[in-house]
């Protein structure tokens, strides 16, 4: 871990500018059975032509997550996110009114390039907050509720229209452009081979959890793809009644999102990690398994609450690592990444094994997880003990 000269002080507004920078950046995964749905029902594309636009979206903001993450760590943060924005914000507008299947998949990599950016800096910030857990926690709370908001009046408000979709989006990036002023800066460099030129330190701790980080958001975003169809087969939810508990559902992870908020760093990562990988794989797994609604609504909201709160503590993670951000950032896009390639793995299983197989793959992935950040977050506690105050 480095020095942490570099965190400030932070208040609500810098608060309020992680958490729309991280709702900017992860926005199309947030509402990704929306923008399917709307792909599909409006514009009549198949499954594996919906799946193919948001993968080619997600799959952007993954990599210019990535490709950004070094420079993330070096002055310049509220510039280069409100520029990522501002490219976002043009690639949906270009999308509600694309004369065609190759344009509108063109501008939703265009838009998914500048999310990644978004994400990028948004992330990095967090490493400059005095308590990473507490930010990230706060930053994933807002973001939490504004998907949560989004999933439950979109259908409603646009009635599962592609353009009208798009243009929500984009309207989001446009509310968040006066946030990002505050968003919390990197320190001015000493010399030219500081910050960005640096080698990344605990290079094998941050593989770790990055990999990690993957492999959990691979699993948790491939089965919320295929949960409405296994549950209504399994369950017998009609699919207006599923809607409605997979929207309250994500209210959930608000609960989730307070835990790092709530206990700051007290417990130390391995404990509240290792429970929540262990909740999470229960519940998740529960989830294809259960045969009764009331089984089912328990579940998902347990696996939704468990979700949230991993979520926040593996940015924390990646903020403790180095606290100019650039491990923050790469962890995050691991997430972003997940978003991409989760349904596509998932989408093979399912077809291969159905829900047997889901079972199988999500069991072994939990192991997995568990085997690798469980070591890593002792390790990082241990530093920690050991750092002077």
């Amino acid at each position: 871990m480095t020095s942490l000269a570099n965190r400030q002080r932070i208040g609500p507004s810098a608060i309020a500018a992680l958490a729309v920078g991280l709702t900017v950046g992860y926005l199309a995964g947030d509402i990704l059975p929306e923008v399917v749905d709307a792909l599909r029902n409006d514009l009549g594309m198949s499954a594996t032509l919906a799946g193919t636009v948001t993968t080619a979206l997600l799959l952007a903001t993954a990599l210019a997550g990535l490709v950004f993450a070094r420079q993330a760590g070096r002055p310049g943060r509220a510039r280069f996110a409100a520029g990522g924005t501002l490219v976002s914000i043009g690639g949906f507008t270009v999308a509600a009114f694309a004369p065609g299947t190759g344009v509108l998949i063109a501008a939703c990599v265009v838009a998914g390039l500048g999310s990644g950016v978004v994400l990028a800096y948004a992330t990095a910030a967090i490493s400059a907050t005095p308590d990473p857990e507490r930010a990230s926690g706060l930053a994933i709370l807002v973001n939490t509720g504004v998907g949560a908001v989004l999933l439950f009046t979109l259908p409603r408000v646009t009635g599962a229209e592609t353009s009208a979709t798009f243009l929500c989006m984009a309207l989001v990036g446009l509310l968040a452009l006066p946030l990002f002023r505050w968003l919390p800066d990197a320190a001015a460099p000493e010399s030219e081979t500081q910050h960005g030129h640096t080698p990344l330190p605990s290079l094998g701790l941050g593989i770790v959890i990055f990999v990690g980080a993957l492999i959990l958001d691979v699993t948790d975003n491939g089965m919320w793809a295929f949960v409405g169809t296994i549950v209504q087969e399994h369950v017998g939810l009609s699919s207006t009644d599923l809607g409605a508990v997979l929207s309250v559902a994500a209210f959930a992870g608000l609960a989730g999102a307070s835990l790092p908020i709530i206990v700051g760093d007290r417990w130390g990562l391995f404990l509240p990690i290792i429970v929540m990988i262990g909740l999470d794989a229960v519940a998740k797994t529960l989830v294809v398994t259960v045969a009764t609604p009331t089984a089912y609504i328990v579940c998902q909201f347990l696996w939704t609450g468990s979700y949230a709160a991993l979520f926040a503590y593996l940015l924390a993670v990646g903020a403790t690592l180095d606290s100019l951000g650039r491990w923050a950032a790469i962890v995050g896009s691991a997430f972003a990444m997940g978003d991409a390639i989760g349904p596509v793995v998932f989408g093979l299983a399912n077809d291969l094994g159905g829900a047997g197989s889901l079972v199988s793959l999500m069991a072994i992935s939990s192991i997995a997880v568990a085997l690798l950040l469980g070591p890593a977050t002792l390790t990082l506690d241990r530093r920690r003990k050991g750092s002077p105050a």
